[in-house]
């Protein structure tokens, strides 16, 4: 049976999703994206085919739950109930107090900061629910959208894994990041003083200057706006640092998903 300290309570999210126990109730609606091509371009197995390859998929993960060291759940939205992805936690080892973390996205919600949602969300899941101290993931070293989304949400690079992966006859390195509880609840992150008085305007410019967009103004929200994904996210952040003379929290990076959120995490500095 699933450890009852897993179950007792799921991810919470502020934002605009929510976490559900997975199983065979969301079938149809997991093999419709589980279908798509592009999700496979970094996993180890081909692309679903029949809905009884879903489903028996479903059944193994199932299995690990079984375990106690497994646990995998649904991603939804809030405002329509969609299924969005999955998320996971394994290697759930409560004597050393570390479990990984993974997840699997939609392709059709790429792009537009739910990864980031659910990072947040498994990150309190796991330091403040579970009282974990160690949380880690490892990916395909050219997985630059989930690398920098790690990056992005405070995880820190640990090691190249060599040869970790296999996938159409060739070794694939692995690409391995970790965060520790003393990180995530740490709030004594510097940051320097701002030379001079910033307006919400000055935050658009850089918007625009970064994505090469006259267009952009002050009420952009990265899940409104296609090229603002986890890579560019990473871009935005280091030149609003190098531009303000300023430095953010991993959880302020991983809030600042609007051009007003951002100017209001500055002016709260």
């Amino acid at each position: 049976m699933i450890n009852s300290l897993l179950t007792k309570e799921t991810p919470i999210s502020s934002g605009d999703i929510f976490f559900e126990i997975l199983s065979k109730k969301g079938l149809k609606e997991m093999h419709e994206y589980s279908i798509k091509k592009e999700l496979y371009e970094f996993f180890e197995f081909e692309p679903f085919r029949e809905i009884s390859d879903t489903e028996k998929y479903i059944e193994k993960l199932s299995e690990r739950m079984d375990t106690g060291k497994s646990i995998y759940w649904f991603v939804r939205l809030k405002s329509n109930n969609n299924l969005i992805g999955t998320a996971s936690l394994s290697m759930v080892d409560f004597k050393r107090k570390s479990t990984e973390q993974g997840y699997a996205l939609d392709p059709d919600y790429w792009g537009k900061g739910y990864i980031f949602e659910i990072q947040d969300s498994i990150k309190d899941y796991v330091f403040n629910k579970l009282g974990f101290n160690r949380l880690y993931g490892i990916t395909m070293m050219k997985n630059e959208k989930t690398i920098s989304a790690a990056l992005a949400s405070g995880f820190k690079k640990e090691a190249i894994v060599k040869d970790y992966y296999f996938k159409n006859g060739k070794y694939i390195d692995g690409w391995s990041y970790y965060m520790l509880a003393s990180e995530y609840f740490n709030n004594n992150f510097t940051s320097k003083r701002l030379g001079a008085v910033i307006q919400i305007d000055d935050i658009v410019k850089v918007f625009s200057e970064v994505f090469e967009d006259k267009g952009i103004d002050k009420n952009l929200i990265m899940k409104n706006y296609d090229k603002w994904d986890s890579v560019m996210h990473i871009n935005i952040i280091l030149e609003i640092s190098k531009k303000f003379n300023i430095e953010l929290t991993p959880q302020e990076i991983t809030k600042a998903s609007s051009i007003q959120e951002i100017f209001d995490i500055i002016m709260n500095k």
